[in-house]
């Protein structure tokens, strides 16, 4: 939680708290995935949305309801960094507009990224779409978590602990 006085973390802020995850706990760099609901969701779009090292270093996103501007710049980002993207929304949700996610949506898959940008839109008139985090709610046959665990980024090594190895001439050159 960050209390700074304004209502929605900036990207550089959820960049401050993913460093500190990874240098205080045994984070898996390749599988850092962001979801977040309302204003979080909001704050997960313009996250992925800012730069394309931000885009990249994440697995996968799920804004739910996000509370964002969009700009198709954001849109290019995600999608030419093949981010995926599955965002659920209320169509009728009188605090964060449904065609927030839609344009969002429709900007990344102009890049055609892989896999392309999914949107659940539900039918109602609230602001509640915290169903999407239920184990229980299933798209395509899978729950938002094992639709998360199905990606992941190679852009980091992890780390490898060299426990013996051995040298030995061969010739004028050594065998390790």
């Amino acid at each position: 939680f960050i209390d700074d006085g304004e209502d929605q973390p900036e990207p550089t802020e959820v960049n401050e708290i993913i460093d500190f995850a990874v240098a205080k706990y045994k984070v898996n760099v390749n599988r850092i995935y962001i979801t977040g609901f309302s204003l979080g969701g909001g704050a997960t779009w313009d996250y992925a949305g800012a730069s394309s090292a931000n885009a990249n270093r994440i697995a996968a996103i799920v804004p739910v309801a996000g509370f964002s501007q969009h700009s198709d710049n954001q849109g290019q980002i995600m999608g030419e960094a093949d981010l995926p993207v599955c965002a659920t929304h209320n169509n009728g949700a009188p605090t964060a507009n449904v065609s927030r996610t839609l344009l969002y949506i429709d900007s990344i898959n102009f890049y055609t990224p892989t896999p392309l940008a999914k949107a659940t839109i539900f039918i109602s008139g609230l602001h509640d779409e915290v169903i999407t985090y239920a184990p229980t709610f299933e798209e395509h046959g899978r729950n938002l978590y094992e639709w998360m665990l199905q990606y992941q980024r190679a852009n980091v090594a992890l780390p490898v602990s060299l426990s013996a190895y051995k040298a030995t001439a061969v010739g004028s050159a050594v065998s390790v």
